[in-house]
């Protein structure tokens, strides 16, 4: 897939690598957060354990709220130009 992307061929072969990689990371994160509060529920710390998953969840928000915002300032900036070059030629009558 990373090659279609960096040769530029498709905008929805990088829109579902990305969404791949947050998924796998997700995946990752909800089993490492659970083996943290596993482990702390276990230690003296174990009243921090309830703080484990709202931690975790606040941490993967900024990470999905950041990817899907860099793609579409990414196609706002594609279709910029053209969106300024189809006005220009419609207002000059």
């Amino acid at each position: 897939m990373r090659a279609k992307i960096e040769a530029g061929q498709s905008q929805l072969v990088e829109a579902e690598s990305r969404q791949w990689q947050m998924d796998t990371l997700l995946s990752v994160a909800v089993t490492l957060g659970f083996l943290g509060a596993w482990l702390v529920a276990h230690s003296p710390w174990s009243a921090y354990a309830v703080y484990a998953d709202p931690v975790m969840m606040v941490l993967m928000s900024f990470y999905f709220i950041k990817v899907p915002f860099i793609m579409v300032r990414n196609a706002l900036k594609e279709l910029a130009p053209v969106t300024v070059k189809w006005y220009r030629t419609r207002s000059v009558a």
